[in-house]
């Protein structure tokens, strides 16, 4: 989960794999969600991205997200029992611009 600090617009969500194709093929069906408090999941941002759309090992994945909000927290999950999330990079949008607090 990424805390924003504060509550901020979030255009859109750029998710950076690994480059390496087994950790990459345990991210299909991810889902990003935006909440205003810690634990909830109250908006799904283009989720969850299925395997035909093609995450390439090593190329971000952009989320968008249709609800600005504002948000304060993103919360990237991977559905089922026993997969484990595993991201290089998580970078969170207002606009074209990363989002002012953005950890």
């Amino acid at each position: 989960r990424v805390d924003l600090g504060s509550p901020l617009p979030v255009s859109h969500v750029v998710v950076n794999t690994w480059k390496d194709a087994g950790r990459v093929k345990s991210l299909q069906g991810f889902e990003v969600y935006v909440s205003k408090e810690p634990g909830k999941s109250e908006m799904v941002c283009g989720g969850p991205i299925p395997q035909q759309t093609g995450l390439i090992p090593g190329v971000p994945r952009t989320v968008t997200c249709p609800d600005k909000g504002p948000w304060q927290y993103v919360t990237i999950r991977l559905p089922g029992e026993g997969r484990t999330l595993s991201l290089c990079e998580v970078q969170v949008y207002s606009g074209n611009s990363m989002a002012e607090g953005q950890k």
